[in-house]
């Protein structure tokens, strides 16, 4: 072969391989992600990585996937205001709907004022109620997170006289949306597990409030009974993630006119490892040395969550062992995937999962989605005593 054949050649041969080279090969995948509030769908396809998103929160119970939503309960009269929020899951297969919370606050002030005031009329949807309403009571639920079958919330209520009187409330609680009941720390970890949880939280809220004593020094009167406000309460906390482990957070709620709404944040104690959590670690992410970066490990892939250092944003990718495509920008934060390929969903389980985020596209500023973000000011505690343990969070 003469030369100048052989060098054409083997230029052909090292153009092919490095084109071989660029033609990365996607590997198979298929997931959700919840997002913010709401729910991407990603998946493989010869043309590339296809991405729907859709103002959804999902849970899977028993391998079906349920969409969780809230509806007004709005119990009204013109001259008293009641508003409250029912909490609901959905069988995206069957379309079935549960009712999983109901708040008992605003039906019981309600049935209250239809006693006291038997010609009161409930007030009509198309009606104004008055400027100046007997009693304002309202209930809201914000939707913390989601682990399994357990829903996390934190309850908000206020209620409001004409002659001057509120109070206002504040606390955490975990539901199960099977049962559709409040769970509690010993259904959730068993009797054992519950009583040192407990005893742990007593011990550090107590340790928590002798370090605000000390860093405040004298404290004046209307700061002294805020703090006495404040009682342990094993009913309020939730669940949380820590390094793929379980936790439990308690939310010590205040009460009285000067801690009233407020909740005194502990640090989470570690809780164990229920059979429960096992089926909820693989949809968590797994630890990284960049507190920025989330990660979720499969077997031939992993899916990245690069989070900006200041911004509600985040950019997913999906990489291999050796290259990353971009799956695009998610609102945050980007707490947990729902994995559909191994095992792969069946068509039952995807034509129901298309027919709600169809129906989700629809949505307008009516539509309850569950998750809702709440505009509360927080306090910091702030104590310059390094022997002193970090203080706590109000909010």
């Amino acid at each position: 072969m003469p030369s100048r054949f052989r060098r054409t050649w083997m230029f052909l041969l090292a153009f092919a391989a490095c084109s071989a080279e660029r033609e990365q090969v996607l590997p198979a995948h298929e997931f959700l992600v919840a997002a913010g509030d709401s729910t991407f769908w990603v998946r493989g396809a010869t043309s590339g990585i296809l991405v729907r998103g859709a103002p959804l929160l999902l849970a899977r119970l028993d391998g079906r996937f349920h969409e969780l939503y809230l509806t007004d309960d709005d119990r009204s009269y013109f001259d008293a205001i009641f508003l409250g929020q029912r909490l609901w899951r959905r069988d995206l297969v069957t379309g079935d709907s549960l009712l999983v919370f109901e708040d008992s606050l605003v039906v019981a002030l309600a049935r209250r004022h239809a006693r006291d005031f038997p010609d009161a009329v409930p007030l009509a949807p198309d009606q104004d109620a008055s400027d100046d309403p007997r009693t304002w009571a309202s209930v809201e639920l914000e939707i913390l997170d989601v682990h399994g079958p357990y829903l996390c919330y934190e309850y908000h209520a206020d209620v409001e006289t004409r002659d001057g009187d509120e109070s206002h409330l504040t606390n955490h609680g975990v539901l199960d949306l099977v049962r559709a009941e409040r769970a509690t720390l010993a259904s959730l970890f068993g009797a054992e597990a519950a009583a040192r949880l407990e005893a742990e939280g007593r011990r550090r809220f107590s340790a928590a409030m002798d370090s605000i004593l000390q860093a405040g020094g004298t404290l004046d009167r209307r700061a002294a009974d805020a703090l006495a406000a404040f009682a342990f309460d094993a009913h309020s906390f939730r669940i949380v993630d820590r390094d793929g482990a379980s936790a439990v957070a308690f939310a010590i709620p205040g009460r009285g006119p000067h801690a009233g709404g407020l909740t005194l944040e502990l640090d989470p104690i570690p809780a164990g490892a229920p059979a429960w959590w096992e089926r909820v670690r693989p949809t968590l992410p797994t630890p990284t040395d960049d507190p920025l970066v989330a990660r979720w490990r499969r077997e031939s892939y992993q899916v990245l969550a690069r989070h900006a250092p200041a911004g509600d944003r985040a950019l997913l990718t999906l990489r291999d062992t050796s290259s990353e495509w971009r799956i695009g920008l998610v609102p945050t934060p980007v707490s947990r995937i729902e994995w559909l390929d191994e095992p792969a969903i069946d068509t039952v389980d995807r034509r129901a999962l298309s027919r709600a985020f169809d129906e989700a596209a629809l949505y307008d500023d009516h539509t309850s989605i569950a998750r809702r973000e709440r505009a509360t000011g927080s306090v910091r505690l702030v104590t310059n005593a390094r022997s002193l343990p970090a203080a706590p969070r109000l909010r």
